[in-house]
């Protein structure tokens, strides 16, 4: 059950550069562990960015001269999974326990419980999403992709059958970190053109508001939208 008297800080801050976003995430972690407060954040990007998972390491992932010579600056996540392009979009994060969201000990488990809030989020837009286990038809997943809208893992949000966003997640023992994207509009080419190694066209399968709607729609408009998603999903765990 979770802790009742724990109230969620949400917190919205302008859009800014890779370097402080992930700067804001860390600290927002760090201040978890010590007080114990659930945060929810909702943030963009100043300039057209790329982060990569812990993992990845810039020289072998990235095309470097094109960074440079494009101005796009990158920046490593503390999470896990593929590169990411973040430009035109919204993007969150949260850190709580398990007892915050009423989850098990499963990787999968805290994901599905936390990504309610975006199937809602999308749900109330018009949208009818889905996690990709639901909708794959034996699909098999968990193949990594150095490119993350090129992945394919369970819990992924699907909306006719094209992924939309990315999430990835820091646990401890004690704690949960989860920070993902929703893009407003996309251009799959132009984010893959700054890996080294490019994914075939046919292996992406991302998608974005402006395409599934037929508009684009402002963040003015989406933000109260997302924290109504959230405080009716997560935060009534």
């Amino acid at each position: 059950m979770r802790n009742m008297q724990r109230d969620w800080r949400i917190i919205h801050t302008e859009p800014l550069d890779p370097f402080q976003n992930m700067a804001m995430d860390e600290a927002i972690f760090r201040q978890y562990l010590q007080d114990n407060t659930p945060v929810f954040r909702i943030y963009g990007w100043s300039v057209p960015s790329v982060s990569l998972g812990v993992s990845q390491k810039p020289e072998e992932v990235l095309d470097l001269e094109l960074c440079e010579k494009e101005n796009v600056p990158f920046v490593k996540r503390m999470t896990g999974g593929g590169m990411i392009f973040h430009d035109r979009e919204i993007t969150y994060s949260l850190a709580c326990s398990k007892e915050d969201i009423g989850c098990g000990d499963t990787i999968a488990g805290s994901f599905k419980v936390v990504c309610s809030f975006l199937i809602d989020f999308y749900m109330r837009l018009g949208l009818d999403a889905g996690f990709a286990v639901d909708r794959a038809g034996g699909e098999r997943f968990g193949a990594f992709s150095e490119f993350c809208f090129a992945a394919k893992e369970k819990y992924d949000i699907v909306i006719g059958r094209k992924k939309i966003g990315g999430n990835a997640q820091k646990r401890t023992r004690e704690a949960i970190f989860q920070h993902g994207s929703i893009p407003i509009s996309l251009d799959n080419a132009r984010a893959a053109s700054f890996l080294k190694k490019k994914p075939a066209a046919e292996d992406i399968n991302a998608t974005s508001l402006e395409e599934l709607l037929g508009r684009c729609p402002g963040r003015e408009e989406l933000i109260p939208i997302l924290k109504g998603s959230f405080e009716k999903t997560v935060m009534a765990q």
